[in-house]
C-alpha cells in the first residue's frame, strides 16, 4: 500500500513538474491555464493622482473624472497586446457617455462609447475586441489609490475550453513575458523620441 501512494505521488509531480515545462518560448499547459484564469479576473490596483470612477457592462461603459500616469499593479483587463501580469502605467478618462483606457508604453487603447465597445484605438490593431465584449468591470481611484475589479465571462469559458486542449480566444501560444518597465519601454517606442510609428 505505501510503495502504491508513492508511485502515485510521483506520478502526480512528474505530471506537474513536465506541465510547468516551457516548449519553444511557449506557454506550457499549467502556465496557460494560470494565464487564462488572471485573464477571467482581472484585478489591479492603483496609484497615483487622479479622481475616476467607472464601470463596464458588455458593450456600454460610462465613467467620470481622469487619471493620468497612474501606475497599476495586478493584471490588466484588456490583454491582446499587453502583459499578462505585472505592473503598468495608464492613462484614462471618462465623459458618461464613453470611457478611453490607453497605455503608450504597452501599445494599446481601449474605447468604450455608448453603446458601442469595446473599441481598440490608434496604438492596437483597431476593431472590436470580442474576448471582452461580456465584461463586467467596476474601477475607482480617489487622489492617490484605486481599484479595478472585472469579470470575464468568455475568458472564463477560454479557461474551462482551455482544459480539454482547446484554445477558444487564441492566446494560449503567446507567453507575453513583459512586465511593467515602464521607464525603458516609453524611451524605447518613436512616440517617445517624437516621431510616429
Amino acid at each position: 500500500m505505501k510503495n502504491a501512494r508513492r508511485q502515485i505521488g510521483a506520478a502526480i509531480l512528474f505530471l506537474l513538474t513536465a506541465s510547468c515545462a516551457s516548449v519553444d518560448g511557449r506557454p506550457s499547459y499549467a502556465t496557460a491555464r494560470l494565464n487564462d484564469l488572471l485573464d477571467a479576473v482581472p484585478l489591479s490596483i492603483s496609484a497615483g493622482p487622479g479622481l475616476y470612477a467607472g464601470a463596464h457592462a458588455t458593450v456600454v461603459g460610462t465613467g467620470f473624472g481622469l487619471t493620468k500616469h497612474v501606475h497599476h499593479f495586478g493584471w490588466p483587463s484588456h490583454r491582446e497586446s499587453f502583459i499578462r501580469a505585472g505592473d503598468w502605467r495608464e492613462f484614462e478618462i471618462g465623459l458618461i457617455a464613453g470611457t478611453v483606457r490607453s497605455s503608450g508604453a504597452y501599445d494599446y487603447d481601449v474605447d468604450y462609447l455608448y453603446l458601442i465597445g469595446p473599441l481598440r484605438g490608434e496604438h492596437g490593431p483597431g476593431g472590436f475586441e470580442w474576448p471582452a465584449l461580456l465584461d463586467l468591470e467596476v474601477t475607482a481611484h480617489a487622489l492617490l489609490l484605486g481599484a479595478r475589479l472585472a469579470v470575464s465571462p468568455i475568458q472564463f469559458a477560454d479557461l474551462v475550453t482551455g482544459i480539454f486542449g482547446l484554445d477558444l480566444v487564441g492566446d494560449d501560444a503567446v507567453s507575453k513575458p513583459r512586465h511593467g518597465r515602464y521607464l525603458q519601454d516609453m524611451q524605447a517606442t518613436p512616440a517617445a523620441n517624437g516621431t510616429r510609428r
